[in-house]
C-alpha cells in the first residue's frame, strides 16, 4: 500500500485495478521518455508550483504570428526538460469559416500526418536534457528548414520547479503532387509529367517520379531522399535518370553536422553522368560533344560545437574524378573538343559560423517566416591532386567562400558573399577552372508589404574547359534575352525590383505577389569588345508572383513579361517567361 500512495498515479490506477498490477503500469507510464514525451493525461495532476505560460493547443492557426511566451523568463540553473508535448494543426483551419467548407475538410481529411515520432526525431534535446533557449530555438529552425511543415514553433509552456515542460506546435501542408506542367523562359519550353511526395505516408522521406522534356534532353528520373534513415540523423540519397543522350546515377549517405553544436559528420558519395553538352551561340545551339563523368567521394568531420555563438568545423576526405569527352552522334560538331581529365585528391577543410539568427517576412517569402541569419561565416577546402594519386597532371584543388549580413534597421538587410573556385598546375605556374564570383543584396521593406530589392553579381572565370564559359540571359537574370545568349569569362548583372507582397489569399490556396523590375547587364571575353546591341544588355518588365500556402513546395511561381532596350533581329519584342523560383 505504500508504493500506492506514494505514486500519484499510482494511486488514481489503484481505485480500479489490484495495487500491485496498478503500481506496475504505473512504471510502465512514468518511466523515461515516454512518459515526458506523451504526458498530456499526466498534466490532469495539477502541481501548485507549477507557472503554465501557454496553454498547450490553444494557440491560434498562424502560429507565427504567436507572441513567443515566456521569452524574458530567466529558468533555474539546474532546469531540466521535462514532458514534450505535440501540438499539429492540419492544412486548413476549420475556425475559420472561409476555410471550413467541404472541399477543405476532404483534404485534411485524405492528408496523412507527420507522423510524431519523424517530429520528434528533428528535435534537439530530449526530456532529461538541461534547458536552453538558444536549442529550443534551433530545433524550430531545423524543423521550418523541412519540406512538409509549412511552420513550426518551439517553446515552454509551463515550468514546475526545475522542470520546464515543452510544446513543439507544426502545421501540415499538402505533400503529395502530381500531373503536367509546362514552363517557358528564353523561349524555351519544358514540359514534365510527374508524381512526387515529399512526406511518404508521413514519415518525412521525399520519392519523385517524372518524365521530363527539355531543350536540353528528355527523360525520365527517379529520387528518393532519406534525412533521418529510422530515426538516426543518418541520411540517405538515391538519385537515377535514364535520358535520351545518357544515364544519370547519384548515391549518398552519412551523418550530416546536424546541428550547430554536432561533433561529429561522415559520409560518402558515388555520381554517374553520361550526356550530351551543348554549345551555344546568342541563345542558338551550334554544336554538341559527349560527356562522361564518374565522381567518388568519401569525408570525416569534427567539430568542437557550439561555443558563444560560434562554430568551427574541420574536415579531411577524400574524392575522385574523371571526365571523358566525346563526339556526339548525330549532333553537329565543335571546332575542338575538351580534354580528357582524372582529378583525384585527398583534402582538408575548415568551416566558420556564427549564429545570429533573426526571424523575418517578405523578404525571399510571402507571408511566411524566414530565419535570415546576420553572423558571418566562412569555409575553405584545399587538395592535392598529384600524379602520384593517379590524376593525370599535378593540381592544387581548391574552393572557398565568405558570407556576412547586416541589419541596417528594422526593415533594412544587406547581405555579401563572395567565393573562389578552381585549381592550380602548381608545375606550370597556371590556373584552371577558376570561378571568382561576388554576390551582393540589398533588401529594404522588409516586413512590409512593398519592398526595394537589389542585386549586383559579378562573375570572372580563368581557364576555364572548353564549352564552360560564363552564360547571361534569361536564365541568369537577364529576363529580356533569350537563355544563353551572351558567354564569356567574364559577366556582370545588376538587378532592381519594386517588390509587392499584397493580402490578396486566392481562394485560400496561394499568396499572390508582383514586381516591377530593371535588369542590366554583360558578358564577354576580353579582347572581344561585343560591339553594339549585343554588348550592354537592359531590360525591364513586369511580374506576377504566386506561392501556395498549403503545399509544400517552397518554391515561387515567377510570370514575368519583360522587354529589351537593345535587340537585333534575333530578339524577341517581349519575353515571357514562366519558371519556379526558391525566392520571389
Amino acid at each position: 500500500m505504500t508504493a500506492v500512495s506514494d505514486n500519484p498515479v499510482c494511486s488514481r490506477l489503484a481505485g480500479a485495478l489490484p495495487g500491485t498490477l496498478a503500481c506496475l503500469l504505473s512504471a510502465l507510464l512514468t518511466m523515461g521518455s515516454v512518459s515526458l514525451a506523451h504526458g498530456r493525461d499526466l498534466d490532469e495532476i495539477k502541481d501548485p508550483d507549477c507557472t503554465m505560460f501557454v496553454e498547450p493547443g490553444s494557440s491560434d492557426f498562424d502560429i507565427s504570428a504567436v507572441p513567443q511566451p515566456a521569452q524574458d523568463v530567466e529558468f533555474p540553473k539546474d532546469a531540466v526538460i521535462g514532458r514534450i508535448i505535440f501540438t499539429r494543426y492540419p492544412i486548413f483551419n476549420e475556425n475559420d469559416p472561409e476555410e471550413n467548407n467541404a472541399l477543405f475538410r476532404l483534404v485534411d481529411t485524405l492528408h496523412i500526418d507527420t507522423r510524431e515520432s519523424v517530429i520528434r526525431d528533428q528535435l534537439l534535446f530530449e526530456p532529461g536534457d538541461p534547458v536552453d533557449k538558444r536549442i529550443l530555438e534551433e530545433s524550430a529552425r531545423v524543423l521550418r528548414d523541412t519540406d512538409y511543415l509549412y511552420d513550426a514553433r518551439v517553446w515552454p509552456y509551463r515550468i514546475c520547479g526545475n522542470r520546464v515542460d515543452v510544446e513543439v506546435l507544426t502545421r501540415e501542408v499538402w505533400t503529395l503532387s502530381g500531373g503536367a506542367s509546362v514552363s517557358r523562359e528564353g523561349g524555351n519550353d519544358e514540359t514534365s509529367i510527374s508524381i512526387s511526395d515529399d512526406n511518404f505516408l508521413g514519415y518525412g522521406k521525399t520519392f519523385s517520379l517524372s518524365r521530363t522534356s527539355s531543350t536540353d534532353r528528355d527523360g525520365i528520373e527517379f529520387t528518393y531522399q532519406d534525412p533521418n534513415v529510422a530515426g538516426s540523423r543518418y541520411t540517405l540519397d538515391l538519385f537515377y535518370a535514364d535520358n535520351d543522350d545518357g544515364h544519370h546515377t547519384g548515391v549518398s549517405g552519412g551523418l550530416p553536422f546536424y546541428s550547430l553544436d554536432a561533433r561529429y559528420a561522415g559520409g560518402a558519395s558515388y555520381e554517374s553522368h553520361e550526356r550530351v553538352d551543348d554549345i551555344y551561340e546568342r541563345g542558338e545551339e551550334i554544336a554538341s560533344y559527349q560527356v562522361t563523368e564518374r565522381t567518388n567521394e568519401v569525408f570525416f568531420g569534427i567539430s568542437n560545437g557550439w561555443d558563444e555563438g560560434e562554430t568551427e568545423r574541420w574536415w579531411v576526405g577524400l574524392r575522385t574524378h574523371q571526365e571523358n569527352y566525346s563526339l556526339a552522334e548525330d549532333e553537329p560538331v565543335p571546332a575542338t573538343l575538351p580534354q580528357d581529365r582524372e582529378i583525384n585528391y585527398p583534402f582538408v577543410g575548415f568551416e566558420f559560423i556564427e549564429e545570429s539568427f533573426i526571424q523575418v517576412s517578405n523578404l525571399n517569402h510571402m507571408h511566411r517566416i524566414e530565419d535570415f541569419n546576420l553572423g558571418r561565416s566562412w569555409n575553405w577546402r584545399l587538395g592535392l591532386a598529384d600524379e602520384s594519386f593517379g590524376s593525370d597532371a599535378d593540381r592544387l584543388v581548391y574552393r572557398g567562400a565568405v558570407r556576412n549580413a547586416w541589419q541596417l534597421n528594422e526593415h533594412t538587410l544587406t547581405q555579401l558573399e563572395t567565393s573562389l573556385n578552381g585549381m592550380w598546375r602548381y608545375e606550370e605556374d597556371r590556373s584552371e577552372d577558376m570561378v571568382w564570383e561576388t554576390n551582393w543584396r540589398w533588401y529594404d521593406g522588409v516586413g512590409k508589404q512593398q519592398g526595394t530589392y537589389l542585386a549586383m553579381d559579378v562573375r570572372l572565370g580563368r581557364n576555364l574547359p572548353f564549352g564552360q564559359e560564363l552564360l547571361l540571359g534569361s536564365e541568369e537574370q537577364l529576363r529580356g534575352y533569350p537563355a544563353r545568349y551572351q558567354k564569356g569569362t567574364r559577366s556582370v548583372v545588376f538587378t532592381a525590383e519594386r517588390r509587392f507582397y499584397t493580402d490578396w489569399h486566392l481562394w485560400r490556396l496561394l499568396r499572390v505577389g508582383g514586381a516591377v523590375f530593371f535588369d542590366v547587364g554583360r558578358a564577354w571575353e576580353p579582347g572581344d569588345e561585343n560591339a553594339g546591341p549585343t554588348g550592354i544588355l537592359a531590360d525591364a518588365g513586369f511580374g506576377i508572383r504566386l506561392a501556395s500556402s498549403r503545399a509544400q513546395s517552397k518554391q515561387i511561381l515567377h510570370i514575368d513579361f519583360a522587354f529589351p532596350f537593345e535587340r537585333e533581329d534575333d530578339i524577341d519584342s517581349m519575353q515571357i517567361l514562366v519558371t519556379a523560383k526558391q525566392s520571389f
